[in-house]
């Protein structure tokens, strides 16, 4: 352990008083950055974390040890300090803190050459977003645009030139996502809308994918905490009428549908379940299932 003038040295905590003590002890470098982290524990023994820092203070490996193998990242950066490279490794069995012998355990670990291949690399914009990821070891591409406010608005995943996977995004004008759609090669796109109050509270959550459809609906009372939470799974011709409280809150609820409980079509989705949740005068949360 090196550096630890007026500096954290060790920790011994349990969970609970009925289990022996696990250890941690930290070591530093000569700029006070953390270089290793040891832990003991009764069922493995020693584990450990070290960290090593380029000139400009950011980290470029983390290296995790047990006592037979280790699993190291390194981290490479462009010239605006973003990480744009990325690389794992996993050491084989013996590399551990005890080493081949099993019996003497190694300070600091056996050094692993980084591979040559990054796991992700990484490409910016002109304004520092992530413009695109890509993952050299599966050739799939990840691409993000954004709106003119920068908030991300379409994501596309693609390999050889086919789509993974798409999202797209839609946002008010308090930054708040409105509506969202997202789908996999193949399946059927994930629709989901949602819709706000005037202090931003979510009120309704709908979502659809293909022929099955669900709706949430949020009440809140005057200390803005949620009291009311009502989820329906039905097809799209089912109604809900809901009769208000002179102060807006949700008194009750009537559901017509052509797909009724009496209707035992396996076909047919119609479900519904209602949440109250009440608060008492501190607004602690209590909750109450009503089926």
């Amino acid at each position: 352990m090196r550096n630890l003038k007026g500096r954290e040295a060790a920790v011994a905590y349990r969970e609970h008083g009925g289990e022996p003590y696990h250890f941690s002890v930290i070591s530093y470098d000569e700029r006070g950055r953390p270089e290793a982290l040891l832990r003991y524990t009764e069922n493995l023994g020693f584990d450990a974390i070290y960290y090593a820092y380029n000139s400009m203070n950011q980290l470029i490996a983390v290296t995790v040890a047990d006592p037979y193998r280790q699993f190291a990242t390194w981290y490479g950066y462009d010239g605006n300090g973003r990480v744009d490279s990325v690389w794992t490794k996993l050491s084989e069995a013996g590399y551990g803190l005890k080493g081949y012998n099993g019996a003497q355990a190694k300070y600091p670990t056996a050094a692993m050459s980084r591979p040559q291949s990054a796991e992700i690399t990484y490409v910016y914009t002109k304004t520092g977003q992530v413009d695109s990821m890509f993952y050299p070891a599966v050739s799939v591409a990840v691409d993000y645009r954004y709106s003119p406010r920068k908030w991300l608005d379409t994501l596309k995943a693609t390999k050889g030139g086919s789509d993974l996977f798409t999202q797209y995004l839609i946002f008010n004008a308090g930054g708040q996502i409105t509506y969202q759609s997202s789908s996999h090669s193949g399946g059927y796109p994930l629709n989901q809308e949602y819709t706000y109050d005037g202090i931003s509270q979510l009120t309704e959550w709908e979502k659809q994918s293909g022929d099955i459809y669900g709706r949430t609906a949020y009440g809140y009372n005057s200390a803005m905490a949620k009291y009311l939470t009502v989820e329906m799974s039905r097809p799209q011709s089912a109604e809900i009428t809901c009769v208000n409280t002179k102060t807006g809150q949700v008194d009750s609820m009537f559901y017509s549908s052509v797909a009724t409980s009496s209707n035992h079509d396996p076909f047919s989705l119609y479900s519904s379940s209602l949440t109250n949740n009440s608060y008492d005068v501190c607004a602690g949360w209590q909750l109450y299932p009503v089926q």
